[in-house]
């Protein structure tokens, strides 16, 4: 059997492109994640202070809800020390919980020299976040 050549080129192209990622399929359970944490809006005081609005995104991603007994937080460091911690309420499949973190640096400070860590705490819960790869966020300002 003989293949034209246009044919067989267009096969040996495609077979050299690279192939499109397919999305990460949801764990089989719960699985809350920082889904989104970006700097909102800054706003500068008269004594050389800048004001930071974070807005942080906490999402179920898996395929099941939590129970009501769930106990769940965002810890936030700076330099790597607990700065503060933010409760979030059980979520539902696909629920997503916003909250507004508040930050305060010389307006001075250069850019791209703080670095916020957001970190979920499950407090033990077992079962309640069938994956662990989204749970944490660096956020660099």
């Amino acid at each position: 059997m003989r293949i034209a050549p246009t044919l067989l080129a267009t096969f040996l192209l495609g077979a050299l492109l690279p192939v499109a990622p397919t999305a990460a399929a949801a764990c089989s359970g719960p699985d809350p994640a920082l889904s989104a944490v970006k700097v909102a809006s800054v706003s500068t005081d008269g004594r050389g202070l800048n004001h930071y609005t974070i807005k942080v995104v906490v999402t179920n991603a898996g395929t099941a809800g939590q129970t009501a007994k769930v106990l769940q937080s965002v810890n936030v460091s700076h330099f790597d020390v607990k700065v503060d911690t933010k409760g979030i309420p059980p979520l539902r499949a696909g629920a997503s919980y916003v909250w507004m973190y508040h930050f305060v640096r010389n307006a001075g400070a250069g850019k791209g020299t703080t670095t916020l860590q957001f970190a979920l705490d499950m407090h033990g819960n077992t079962g309640a976040n069938c994956s662990t790869s989204n749970d944490n966020y660096n956020l660099t300002f």
